[in-house]
């Protein structure tokens, strides 16, 4: 609907937290788009702890209750779930397994970790197969965890509406080098332009924003 309010639910990576610089850096490119954005974090994170992050159990409960609890504090007609590396592979396996997240209009991904040594890339993929909205990914060309062009190829053809965006010679936190030759600010304007045009096209309207923490 014209003029409606979609927010994004961003959780962060296993080493970093919600303030992070690269979840700032998301934040920033989110609503530069048009949308809202919540961020929060993960039991382990909130306890003060670093490392290890919490059983997967217990942070899909966590993003779960911040899921449903929306209605309390949001506005918003539209939820998209997204995060930096294990936030995005949490937001997945909510969208794609568990009832709450039956109702997400879309999911961001940002270093989407395909192939760390336990689950194996075949148990990632097949969650990213079977969810039932549009996917945003944006994947460093040579990010250890999985390269953009394999993650692209892996899932060209699962929804005309998804995206895949590269961050060249990018790193799993989006770092490039001399020789890559492009400044973070371009590769923000890029991700920015597309994410907006995504929304568009994936009929997730764009609308006045805000950021809640």
């Amino acid at each position: 609907m014209e003029g409606s309010r979609s927010t994004l639910i961003l959780a962060h990576g296993a080493g970093t937290h919600m303030d992070h610089p690269h979840m700032l850096r998301l934040t920033h490119i989110a609503l530069s788009a048009g949308l809202s954005v919540l961020r929060f974090l993960f039991p382990y994170r909130a306890r003060g702890r670093s490392w290890p992050p919490d059983r997967k159990e217990v942070l899909l409960h966590a993003f779960a209750d911040v899921l449903l609890a929306r209605d309390a504090f949001l506005d918003s007609n539209r939820v998209l779930l997204g995060g930096h590396s294990l936030g995005g592979r949490i937001a997945v396996d909510l969208v794609a397994h568990d009832p709450a997240g039956r109702d997400v209009s879309g999911v961001l991904l940002s270093s989407y970790p395909l192939h760390p040594a336990k689950p194996t890339a075949a148990e990632r993929l097949a969650a990213l197969s079977v969810l039932p909205c549009p996917i945003f990914l944006m994947q460093g060309g040579r990010d250890t965890f999985g390269k953009f062009a394999q993650v692209r190829d892996l899932l060209l053809g699962r929804c005309a509406t998804d995206a895949f965006l590269e961050i060249p010679g990018g790193d799993h936190g989006w770092k490039t080098r001399k020789s890559d030759a492009i400044r973070a600010e371009e590769v923000d304007q890029r991700l920015t332009s597309a994410l907006s045009c995504w929304l568009e096209e994936s009929d997730l309207k764009r609308s006045p924003r805000r950021e809640l923490t």
